[in-house]
């Protein structure tokens, strides 16, 4: 593996379009950096979910751990609003997309680090709390999960990731007030773990390589599977109550 330093590695990084752009993959040393930037706010959608998943695939086949990215000001949006309002079909996409994402990233079987390099509400707060290591970069702007806010409830899967990372009292406060948290609250809340004024990808890169460096990726992998085993039945729950309802609601009405 290679073990030369961050900053000579970061002089020599191969970058790959990931189909279904704006996703990008880049290596960097052991570390793959996946980083998602559409030019505008990072809405998540069905082509952003699949390109993640396309990335984390091919990140796991030679990187000893993963970065995941936004672009400055934007970690990512919440998910598409219009595609959740749009036709049953694309709705589904995109609730069963987001919940395959989160099974993908608390399974991951490398460390996972977060840079958080701008706003990040509703699932993209949920996609922090699926991460091992979470690093937000200074500055104004807002992390949460403001679902009830705009009218749609919490779903059990994010309750139970936001009980198992979020300080006790701040799990009820930002699942069932929708509170907002700056950079700052989110670490006292467990959204972050810590804040930089320097460019927040470099600093979760330089702790993705410490962590490549010092984990034994064996041990690692097996303690991710015991540690994540409550989250991940919560997410295959629901996964099988969205299809469920997906196929009740195609089913013809029973007759008496």
């Amino acid at each position: 593996m290679d073990r030369r330093p961050l900053a000579a590695v970061s002089r020599c990084s191969r970058v790959a379009a990931v189909p279904q752009a704006p996703v990008t993959l880049s290596n960097r040393g052991p570390v793959a950096v996946v980083t998602v930037d559409d030019g505008a706010t990072n809405l998540v959608n069905i082509e952003v979910i699949d390109s993640l998943l396309k990335a984390l695939g091919a990140a796991q086949e030679d990187a000893g751990a993963v970065v995941l990215a936004g672009r400055a000001g934007y970690c990512l949006s919440d998910m598409d609003i219009e595609e959740l309002r749009a036709d049953r079909g694309a709705a589904s996409d995109l609730l069963h997309g987001a919940t395959e994402l989160m099974l993908r990233l608390v399974e991951f079987p490398r460390p996972v680090v977060a840079a958080c390099t701008g706003q990040a509400l509703g699932a993209a707060a949920a996609f922090l709390l699926c991460c091992d290591v979470r690093v937000g970069a200074a500055g104004d702007y807002k992390i949460g999960l403001d679902w009830v806010a705009r009218g749609f409830p919490v779903t059990g899967l994010v309750v139970e990731l936001a009980r198992s990372r979020l300080a006790a009292r701040h799990a009820v406060l930002a699942c069932n007030t929708a509170r907002l948290y700056s950079p700052e609250e989110a670490v006292e809340a467990g959204f972050l773990d810590c804040l930089t004024t320097r460019d927040a990808v470099e600093e979760a890169c330089e702790v993705a390589a410490d962590l490549v460096e010092r984990l034994d990726p064996g041990a690692f992998e097996a303690t991710r599977t015991a540690t994540c085993r409550g989250l991940a039945d919560a997410i295959v729950r629901t996964a099988g109550d969205l299809w469920r309802i997906e196929r009740g609601a195609s089913q013809p009405a029973a007759t008496p």
